[in-house]
């Protein structure tokens, strides 16, 4: 009886404890809730207050906007250490300590006869408003379960996001009331809020422990605070701009960085241990965070202009615009806590990351057609992931953090994100005012913003692909712990080796293929470069690795679910040496050229996927007179989402972006593989493939490359559109297919140029092509006629391509017969416009000399290929070459006309001799080399002209 009583009693009492515990961590949570709001209100509420202050205080801008920057250093430089020292001290009393300090501040502030009174308590609000930011999330894991981490995390989000979405508007309208002072001394009685709570609801610091007591970092504490207020004042005061002030601070903070780690490595009881940072999971969450924070930056600095500028938009709703995006982020921040509870952080910040990437695609494609809606959904897309992101970040970090430590990694999380912030906001900022090319931003036109804006989003879009490639790598490294297997899979993939792969592999489960039900070689996704990598990077498809298990090091890496990342590279060493370039006597001159690519390529699941590619070229030698395509210093190459699903065995498909486009005979559109980076468009590309046929559809604007940085432009004065259609006639074993093609291909250009003359060309292309091999032999035969005007003259034009080659033996040196026989047709300088145009023919395909062009011209080039080796192979041909029309030019690359040869008899232009070696050393790793020769015939000679030479070799390493 006495035991059945006194169990109900200790269930009782239990019941009780539990219930005042739950109310306990309520309480908590609302002081540390209240705490955020206070330091978010802080943040945002001042800037409104500026031209008022600079009027009170008969103050320069400059000077009033130190009421912000004293607000931003002082949390930023100290919001590690007051962590640390919350650590070493309690975080109790420290944290009601800076509550008593912000809310004294506010006084103050609110008070503040002068100027300099008011940005010195504005440093104290920032110091305050430090330490409850860093221990608000230290106190997560003391006041909250494990299991309800994400939830409360999600909570002092949508504090925080509340904060900042109300502060302009509340500030605004306290202003226009009260007067400025009033935007400080209305947050008093929230202070006072603040600390009731925290005092009565959060638990007891510890006493003191038997160990030895540890002594706070001083030095370090000194070196970073130094470090960090030279970084930020550098960003903060430059807006973008290196002057000998910024350089000054720049070097000052990389010397203080320096100092740092020194004193960190050599003190008995560091600032912040440096053994730290080789946990992948706490590394992974602070440099993701300060990419994401500096991609969320472009909102605030982009968001403006785009609407008053762009948009047209007045003042009042460019504001209320801009109030969106934190409200919607408020909104999230408590259901993101709870699917963070719920799936677990890292997939969430996955989720979170992936979402910010295509929101920042969107806004990076948008056309400003779509007006402010058009503005709106991808801003709601990005900041609700943004909440995601945050919330699960955090949560991921601080849930099964030490005690002793929650106070240093908290001040580190905040510290990424206001780096990202000050960063963001110069580094964002520059991009957007170089890529509007204007002066003076503030009286650019709508397309000069509208310009900015989207390359400053595509920018932001390959910022959060190399988060999302570093997270996966975490996580790769998480579970691996870099063993020396994982450092023997990545060397032997590096070098090309072969992995010893299953005989049952299933399909794609050895080398990348594109999931297609067409034949790859005639999908319309470009030239193979061997062992399944393409020569457009978007065109691999590595997941089938994955699924089999053989995927190489950062190539289909697993985010979750079933979206992964691939990333890519590729570089190419290239020298090059002339003589009698463009068959002038003396024209002698060599060059080295270097390409790099960087791709990131994520697929969320089978249907939607993202690519993002920049490139770079530089060139040695000619580097004065390099176009943009061959000497450039960092180029959006490629941007587009590629969504597809299936009807039956029907694959249907839209690629929407940046893109590379090459699609049918390579005499009129390919790759150009001569200039260091390849020419890409911007609009829409359809299609649909089936087993035995496929059609599709384009309209796309050319990339007009400048040289600097990110400073490309979609000319759409430059032009395509059209439909192709492919179909199998006789299929054969294995790839031995037979094909018919059909295109129709529109063209437009307002700075064609031709005989001397520039001005609009208007095209229509329409072809057949029977290409394939059966056996033996192999074929390529177009046709093409062309309609349209060029130049105020009506066209009439056609075109004929044939290669051909046959197989002598299989064994040996594998030797094949070659021949091509190329005919286009001229005309002269008036009535109908009968010259062919080779439109955006492959550089390749009559030499990289560019000696001769697919215009009034015949050429017979017969040749042998052979292949010594499986990997190695050598080809020599001799071209004979006539033109069709005495009255038209000969033509050299890109439809050039040589001089002269206009006004000279004769059809003989010569001979052309090329030779070509390659070799294969791994599939990652190609050696080349090309010798050109152009003898000059009677029409050269009559004009002048003499025999010239080319010759390039170089190495390709891709990735």
């Amino acid at each position: 009886m006495f035991k059945l009583k006194n169990t109900g009693r200790d269930s009782n009492r239990n019941e009780v404890m539990a219930a005042n515990a739950e109310a306990s961590g309520r309480g908590a949570l609302a002081g540390l809730s209240a705490c955020m709001l206070l330091a978010s209100l802080g943040t945002s509420s001042a800037n409104v207050a500026l031209p008022t202050l600079a009027q009170a205080f008969t103050a320069s801008f400059q000077e009033v906007q130190w009421v912000v920057l004293a607000y931003l250093l002082a949390i930023t430089t100290l919001i590690v250490s007051v962590g640390r020292l919350g650590d070493l001290t309690g975080r109790r009393r420290l944290l009601l300590a800076g509550i008593v300090l912000f809310t004294m501040a506010l006084v103050v502030c609110g008070l503040a006869p002068g100027l300099w009174l008011l940005i010195a308590a504005r440093g104290a609000q920032g110091l305050g408003a430090s330490i409850m930011m860093t221990l608000a999330m230290a106190f997560v894991g003391e006041t909250v379960p494990k299991a309800r981490t994400g939830s409360a995390m999600g909570l002092l989000g949508t504090m925080s996001a509340m904060g900042t979405a109300l502060g302009p508007s509340l500030s605004g309208i306290l202003i226009g009331q009260f007067g400025w002072r009033a935007i400080f001394l209305v947050n008093v009685p929230l202070g006072i809020l603040a600390w009731a709570l925290a005092f009565r609801f959060l638990p007891v610091d510890r006493g003191e422990s038997k160990a030895p007591r540890v002594s706070f970092d001083q030095l370090g504490t000194l070196l970073l605070a130094l470090t960090l207020g030279a970084y930020s004042l550098g960003v903060t005061l430059g807006h973008g701009q290196f002057s000998s002030l910024n350089s000054a601070l720049f070097f000052a903070a990389a010397v203080g960085a320096g100092l740092f780690v020194l004193a960190e490595a050599k003190a008995a009881s560091p600032l912040i241990r440096l053994a730290m940072f080789r946990d992948p999971v706490l590394s992974t969450s602070l440099a993701t965070s300060a990419l994401v924070s500096t991609v969320m930056m472009a909102t605030l600095v982009v968001g403006p202009f785009y609407l008053s500028r762009a948009l047209g938009l007045d003042a009042a709703m460019v504001g209320l615009v801009l109030s969106i995006g934190p409200i919607a982020s408020a909104l999230v921040g408590v259901p993101a806590g709870r699917l963070t509870d719920r799936f677990g952080a890292q997939h969430m910040s996955i989720a979170g990351l992936i979402g910010i990437g295509i929101g920042s695609v969107v806004l990076s494609i948008m056309p400003i057609t779509l007006g402010t809606a058009g503005y709106v959904a991808p801003i709601v897309i990005l900041t609700t992931a943004y909440a995601l992101f945050q919330t699960a970040n955090n949560s991921v970090v601080m849930k099964d953090i030490r005690p002793e430590q929650r106070g240093v990694v908290s001040g580190l999380l905040n510290l990424s994100r206001n780096l990202g912030l000050l960063t963001g906001a110069a580094v964002m900022g520059t991009i957007f005012a170089r890529a509007s090319a204007t002066a003076d931003i503030s009286k650019a036109g709508p397309d000069a913003i509208a310009t900015g804006m989207r390359t400053t989003f595509a920018i932001a879009a390959v910022l959060i692909f190399i988060a999302l490639g570093i997270a996966a790598a975490s996580r790769i490294l998480t579970r691996h712990l870099l063993s020396p297997k994982l450092i023997a899979l990545i060397l032997i993939t590096m070098l090309g080796i072969s992995a010893p792969t299953s005989s049952a592999a299933t399909p794609g489960s050895t080398a990348p293929t594109p999931a297609d039900p067409y034949p790859l070689n005639a999908a319309g996704w470009g030239p193979e470069a061997g062992s399944g990598l393409f020569f457009s990077r978007w065109a691999e498809d590595w997941t089938g690795m994955r699924l089999s298990g053989k995927a190489p090091p950062f190539k289909a890496m697993p985010l979750g679910g079933d979206a992964s990342l691939s990333l890519s590279f590729e570089t190419r060493l290239r020298f090059d040496t002339f003589d009698n370039g463009q068959l002038t006597q003396g024209n002698h001159y060599e060059q080295s050229l270097l390409r790099s690519i960087l791709g990131a390529d994520l697929h969320l699941n089978s249907h939607l996927r993202l690519y993002g590619e920049i490139g770079t070229g530089r060139v040695e030698g000619r580097s004065q007179t390099a176009a943009a395509n061959f000497q450039n210093s960092a180029s959006l190459q490629q941007l587009f989402i590629d969504a597809r699903g299936s009807i039956g065995s029907t694959l249907l498909g839209a690629m929407i972006g940046r893109q590379e486009f090459a699609d049918g005979p390579r005499q009129l559109i390919s790759l150009s593989d001569g200039p260091n980076l390849h020419r890409t468009w911007n609009g829409v590309r359809l299609y649909a493939h089936g087993h035995r046929w496929r059609l599709g559809a384009f309209d796309l604007s050319a990339t007009r490359l400048e040289g600097g940085v990110f400073d490309e432009e979609i000319d759409h004065s430059e032009r395509i559109r059209g439909l192709n259609a492919s179909l199998i006639l006789s299929p054969g074993p294995g790839d031995s297919n037979i094909y018919h093609d059909l295109f129709w291909i529109h063209s437009e250009s307002d700075a064609f140029r031709s005989a001397g003359h520039t001005g609009q060309d208007d095209r229509d292309t329409f072809g057949a092509r029977l290409w394939g091999r059966r056996g033996a032999l192999r074929f390529d035969w177009t046709l093409a006629h062309q309609t349209g005007e060029s130049l105020d003259r009506d066209i009439d034009a056609w075109g004929l391509f044939t290669i051909q080659s046959i197989a002598l033996s299989d064994k040996d040196w594998r030797p094949r017969l070659t021949a091509h026989i190329d005919i286009a047709s001229g005309g002269g300088p008036t009535g109908t416009a009968k010259s062919f145009n080779p439109l955006y023919a492959s550089s390749n395909y009559l030499g990289e000399g560019r000696f001769l062009s697919l215009s009034n011209l015949l050429l017979i080039a017969p040749g042998i290929s052979v292949s010594p080796t499986s990997t190695t192979t050598l080809a020599i041909e001799y071209g004979f070459a006539r033109r069709l029309a005495e009255n038209d030019a000969v033509y050299a690359g890109g439809m050039r006309a040589y001089p002269g040869t206009q006004n000279v008899p004769g059809h003989e232009i010569g001979g052309l001799l090329r030779i070509a070696a390659s070799w294969s050393v791994t599939r990652h790793l190609t050696l080349f080399i090309d010798y050109e020769h152009l003898v000059v015939g009677d029409v050269l000679k009559r004009s002048h002209l003499t025999s010239g030479s080319y010759g390039h070799l170089g190495a390709t390493f891709r990735f």
